[in-house]
């Protein structure tokens, strides 16, 4: 990763910071503002601070994430992605492992993915995050911008599962 790939990570998780220190202020635009879900929605009820520090962990992950496709370290990306294999008791409930077969397909896979998604990126840009309560647990999507060397600019969104409190990679398109 580049060193202004790196100073615009740092500077987007100091902004997420400070966003999260001042969240008790009140909201000044229509955006800023979080409002209670309706009855029918699956988003959580979850206070400005919190939602925050989501956003910011799966951002994290997701740079980390980049990181590791970048090195093509799978063994470490293993560890960040959720089993969604044949296997009953581990689907949606574990991670993936990179010494069985048919776990490595899937982070391989999922590696030429981020590779093809990634080449020529700059840099990244949250632009939502949103949570969700389904029978699985809990998920958090967060929205994104790739922004590439080039001046392009492609939506894209990460999908995580919250495991034992830590974020995994389910799907990114």
């Amino acid at each position: 990763m580049g060193s202004d790939m790196k100073i615009r990570f740092w500077y987007i998780v100091l902004a997420l910071v400070v966003a999260g220190c001042s969240a008790g202020a009140p909201a000044s635009t229509e955006e800023d503002r979080v409002t209670a879900p309706e009855a029918t929605s699956t988003k959580s009820a979850v206070t400005p601070a919190l939602m925050s520090e989501d956003q910011e962990r799966a951002e994290q992950t997701f740079q980390h994430l980049i990181e590791l496709f970048s090195d093509r370290d799978h063994e470490l990306a293993a560890d960040l992605m959720l089993y969604k294999g044949a296997d009953d008791a581990r689907a949606y409930r574990a991670t993936c492992t990179y010494d069985t077969p048919g776990d490595r397909a899937i982070v391989d896979r999922m590696s030429e993915i981020f590779r093809y998604r990634m080449d020529g990126l700059d840099h990244f840009e949250a632009v939502g995050f949103e949570k969700k309560d389904e029978p699985e647990g809990e998920w958090n999507v967060l929205s994104v911008e790739l922004r590439f060397q080039d001046g392009k600019v492609e939506p894209a969104t990460v999908t995580f599962l919250r495991i034992r409190n830590q974020f995994l990679l389910a799907d990114f398109e």
